[in-house]
């Protein structure tokens, strides 16, 4: 006697439970047709529909998708369509779909993830910590939890812009101009580095460029500038470590984040060095700074403060100087400089006002620039030319401090420049 042949219905699908117990099984809705049911962690049982074949004598079955998502019509014309290949496989006449299914399947680990391309791209790019880590923030944020786990071969460019909108759509432009640029970097890394991409999905994706900032007009204290911000210096009341780094910087033309994170074990008092190692260096080469008499004066003054992490210039609890205390410093000062009608100093103002005192005092400008640490305006120049300059940059280094010293001690001839209109 056979049994009752149940005439299934989207009704009797949906209504379809475990029994008490059972963590998954799979209901028979017709000839190679089946619903699987399965308990998912949270408690919910989750339906999907799975076509039931052989090849050589072995059973194949394969996913069609999940119920409701495709429904009993489409899973029987699914099935249909799968029967009609395998029929003709079977006589020679194509590929079985479930040795389709499993091509398909491989080609699909030999297509990276987005997440999985972005991480590569990561661990080999030649950037700075700070700028992986902006990258990192980026890809978490906004890019992974949206398009992460997409292959990035098949990405549309509507995925990317979806990421960067998000952000608009917070009213973070100037996180979406960031988030665009990642995306960017990123992208040129698949496409040309690695060429796991045929074409650039963002060729028809705009940057948002999210802000127009004021723009700070560089500049570069005169003599009689200098004498009057030293002398404010001297009579603020901001910190000794935040004063010591300012007239450090001043006394070096060292970039400020090179000035802030310097330690004593980058520094030889007696040979005179400060040794900025390459991961500190915007070149990412280690660069040799000549201490001058000032210079090491500040750092004389400077060992007197407890630095238990070993910085030169500690800030709170023994760790560096922050960013945000010198440009607090140098804000807090502004008023008094605008009152003795001086134009507001930045912290990058006094690396060009060290470079504009070399030149003040005569430094060949390519003593000048080797001093600052600048790459060499001529490229042929470092192919022909071996000779360092160490001897004439040791020279600058001094002269700068002398000159400043003289300014703050009023010896110096200090003449204002004159003023473009």
């Amino acid at each position: 006697m056979g049994r009752n042949r149940v005439e299934w219905t989207d009704a009797k699908i949906k209504s379809l439970r475990l029994q008490d117990g059972a963590s998954e099984k799979r209901v028979s809705v017709e000839k190679s047709l089946y619903l699987r049911l399965r308990l998912g962690t949270g408690g919910e049982v989750s339906k999907r529909w799975e076509y039931r074949t052989k090849v050589a004598g072995r059973a194949r079955w394969l996913a069609l998708g999940e119920y409701p998502g495709i429904s009993l019509a489409e899973a029987k014309a699914k099935t249909a369509g799968l029967q009609t290949k395998a029929d003709k496989a079977r006589k020679g006449e194509g590929d079985h779909p479930a040795l389709e299914a499993r091509a398909a399947r491989k080609r699909a680990l030999s297509e990276p993830t987005l997440k999985e391309v972005a991480e590569e791209w990561l661990s080999l790019a030649d950037l700075r910590e700070s700028t992986k880590a902006l990258h990192r923030a980026n890809l978490k944020a906004d890019i992974y939890p949206r398009i992460g786990d997409g292959r990035i071969k098949h990405l549309s460019a509507q995925s990317y812009r979806d990421c960067i909108d998000a952000a608009v759509r917070r009213g973070k432009r100037g996180q979406a101009a960031q988030i665009y640029k990642t995306l960017r970097t990123l992208v040129n890394y698949a496409l040309k580095d690695r060429g796991y991409l045929e074409s650039d999905p963002l060729a028809n994706v705009a940057n948002p460029k999210p802000y127009n900032p004021r723009k700070v007009i560089p500049r570069a204290a005169d003599d009689a500038e200098l004498k009057t911000f030293l002398e404010l210096v001297a009579g603020s009341s901001i910190s000794d470590a935040v004063k010591q780094a300012l007239e450090f910087q001043l006394l070096t033309g060292a970039r400020p984040g090179e000035v802030r994170g310097a330690r004593w074990d980058e520094i030889n008092l007696s040979r005179r060095l400060w040794k900025i190692p390459a991961e500190r260096v915007k070149t990412g080469k280690s660069f040799d700074i000549h201490l001058s008499a000032q210079a090491l004066a500040v750092l004389n003054a400077a060992k007197t403060i407890d630095s238990p992490n070993g910085f030169v210039f500690s800030g709170r609890k023994g760790s560096m100087v922050s960013k945000l205390a010198t440009a607090r410093a140098l804000a807090r000062l502004s008023e008094s400089l605008q009152e003795e009608g001086i134009d507001r100093l930045r912290p990058h103002d006094l690396r060009r006002t060290f470079r504009t005192i070399l030149s003040r005092i005569g430094i060949a400008p390519h003593v000048a620039e080797r001093c600052i640490n600048h790459a060499d305006a001529n490229p042929l120049d470092s192919v022909y030319n071996a000779h360092d300059y160490r001897p004439q940059m040791i020279e600058a280094w001094d002269r700068a401090g002398a000159h400043i010293a003289a300014i703050r001690e009023g010896a110096a001839e200090v003449v204002p420049m004159k003023r473009s209109a």
